[in-house]
């Protein structure tokens, strides 16, 4: 029986999880508590376990039991071994739970986040308003696991909004809306993903309501690669939705929203300017998303078939990987964590789980499948989540969907 309500709780908990500011810090008992509540309900509706979601899981383990003989720390290995099954667990169960549910679900959720955003994204403008709102409910309302962080590192958040800690978070004077998420990037990446979705498997007009409120949203967060993204996913969604005959009559708009985009959009400071800065001092910053891609593939020369994860994690004192200081490249960090060859297979999986899932929705049209692969890729470019709850969803789509079509209902049939 369909549960509307327990489909938005568990797919809400995976995005939680994976970058609200309230829950991104939550330890490994609190995650291991969400695992066993949802293993008794996975259970107790009769759901069972696919062969492929082990198949998918066995290299990644034997990545890092590799790792922990190369580095000679079995403790390290067990540590995260333990902790990457319960997040693993965690992202199957709810995806076999939801299934077919998730795409109308994961954008219902997007859609209500991006509306409290834009309700309270504009009290960043107003000193007075935003200091009692942090100093009132903000105060009252304390993340998880942030009791070890400096207090200024920690965001004022209201659960589904949040002030970041950077006084407003400006940048070419401008405020960034970071929805929930501990960073506006992250709320970026899912406001993107729920366009692509909603114009790509649930067909809805590109200026829908919902899909306005989430272009009105991307551009409140000013997010670099978030704005490439959403002009690849505009255009895309102008060519590939249409009958080829009727793509030249979309060619003086294409061109006019070229022209547009590089003469008012690349020319912003956070656009080419932001790029090119990054770009020069990728060797000087790790916390750069160039820089990060410098630092993984450095790390990893000192083990590329293994990674190096467990390495660098007995080095910096680290318990656990995740807890690493944030290298926010998520293409290249896959290679960090799991080894050149298992990364690989990360990717592989990844687009076969998206394909699968588009053909499930009667999606055959491979250009489609690719975007959708692409787009999702791109978007980590600038954040590390392909290592996090979310993407690890992404994962089991392979797992999880049937290869064969959704039915088509007998009332469309006749």
């Amino acid at each position: 029986m369909e549960n509307n309500k327990i489909d938005y709780l568990l797919v809400g908990i995976v995005i939680a999880l994976t970058g609200f500011e309230i829950a991104f810090r939550a330890s490994f008992l609190i995650q291991l508590g969400v695992l066993i509540c949802i293993a008794v309900y996975f259970f107790w509706i009769g759901k069972r376990f696919s062969n492929v979601f082990f198949i998918i899981v066995t290299p990644l383990i034997l990545a890092i039991f590799l790792q922990a003989i190369f580095f000679q720390n079995i403790y390290l290995f067990i540590a995260n071994s333990i902790a990457i099954m319960v997040k693993f667990l965690t992202c199957y169960m709810v995806l076999e739970i939801v299934k077919n549910r998730f795409n109308k679900t994961y954008v219902g959720i997007i859609f209500f986040l991006a509306i409290f955003s834009l309700i309270f994204y504009p009290t960043q403008f107003f000193p007075g308003v935003q200091d009692t709102i942090k100093n009132g409910i903000g105060s009252l309302i304390k993340p998880i696991g942030s009791a070890n962080i400096p207090p200024w590192l920690v965001s004022k958040t209201l659960i589904f909004f949040t002030y970041h800690h950077g006084h407003g978070f400006e940048i070419v004077g401008e405020y960034r809306n970071c929805g929930a998420f501990w960073e506006p990037g992250v709320f970026a990446i899912f406001l993107n993903i729920a366009l692509l979705i909603n114009l790509f498997i649930n067909k809805t007009a590109l200026f829908s309501l919902k899909n306005v409120v989430f272009i009105i949203a991307e551009i409140t967060t000013f997010s670099t690669t978030g704005f490439i993204v959403l002009f690849l996913i505009i255009i895309s969604s102008l060519i590939l939705n249409k009958k080829i005959e009727l793509v030249i009559l979309y060619i003086p708009l294409l061109i006019t929203i070229l022209l547009l985009s590089y003469t008012y959009v690349w020319k912003l400071d956070f656009m080419s300017e932001k790029i090119s800065d990054q770009a020069n001092n990728a060797s000087y910053s790790r916390s750069s998303r160039f820089g990060a891609a410098l630092y993984h593939f450095e790390e990893l020369k000192e083990s590329p078939l293994t990674g190096v994860s467990l390495g660098v994690a007995e080095r910096e004192k680290d318990q656990r990987f995740e807890d690493r200081i944030v290298t926010p490249n998520g293409i290249s960090i896959i290679f960090f964590v799991w080894g050149i060859p298992v990364g690989l297979l990360y990717y592989i999986f990844f687009y076969m789980g998206l394909s699968r899932w588009l053909r499930f929705h009667r999606i055959e049209n491979r250009l489609i499948h690719f975007l959708f692969f692409f787009i999702f890729i791109l978007s980590a470019f600038s954040q590390d989540l392909t290592n996090r709850h979310f993407y690890f969803m992404i994962l089991f789509f392979v797992a999880c969907f049937p290869r064969h079509p959704i039915p088509i209902p007998i009332s469309l049939k006749k």
